[in-house]
């Protein structure tokens, strides 16, 4: 990736994520199951590893998409000056990646935020909300935007100034279909962690199989 997308990506969503998410509060009622208080625990891992599947998942589907492209065609660094390392980002397959790996920061800081019953709700924390709203905005034009100084900064593939011959510019066509990946990818990780991790799919296993060691006093 470009500079500037390290620095959007790590520097400052990936920073600001991890903090926002901390500023959900908690309800001002306790409630009669305890959260789990285990960091290796079914509940804990099965959030982790099931939103990293899914994250795996719709990252292979997109490079694949990008692949099987006509008019994609295979980066080459040989061609790069090693002097001049910015320019390995150059290429279309590391404006997906990229977008890939940004729009799943978000939604792993969206879902990790949901709290079960024991938190509030998620539109209660403003600055989360106001937090993603612009980064989102920013992101969005970056994938769906018109070529501009923005986004060659940025070194998004969509514009001649970033990728040349062989390399065609990537089409907007091609855009709004990775975009639905994206979005697929949110929306079904959000589910998975709403409906499975947190939800009634969790309910039902912890009723059938959980025994709390100390139980709560009615």
């Amino acid at each position: 990736m470009s500079q500037w997308c390290w620095i959007l990506a790590d520097g400052f969503t990936l920073v600001g994520c991890s903090y926002v998410i901390t500023l959900s509060k908690p309800l001002k009622e306790l409630k009669d199951t305890r959260p789990t208080s285990s960091l290796i625990g079914p509940t804990t891992l099965l959030s982790i590893f099931g939103q990293e599947a899914i994250n795996v998942i719709y990252l292979c589907c997109g490079v694949h998409m990008l692949t099987s492209e006509v008019w994609y065609c295979p980066f080459s660094p040989d061609d790069v000056d090693v002097a001049k390392w910015w320019l390995l980002s150059d290429n279309h397959m590391a404006t997906v990646l990229f977008f890939s790996i940004i729009f799943q920061q978000h939604t792993a800081a969206w879902t990790f935020s949901f709290g079960s019953i024991y938190r509030q709700p998620i539109w209660k924390n403003y600055i989360l909300l106001v937090f993603f709203a612009a980064v989102g905005a920013l992101d969005l034009y970056l994938v769906l935007g018109g070529p501009s100084s923005l986004t060659d900064q940025f070194r998004i593939s969509s514009s001649t100034n970033v990728v040349g011959l062989p390399d065609v510019a990537m089409p907007m066509s091609f855009r709004l279909k990775y975009f639905g990946i994206i979005m697929g990818n949110l929306f079904t990780s959000i589910l998975f962690e709403y409906f499975v991790v947190l939800g009634p799919v969790r309910s039902y296993f912890r009723k059938k199989y959980h025994t709390d060691v100390l139980p709560m006093r009615k």
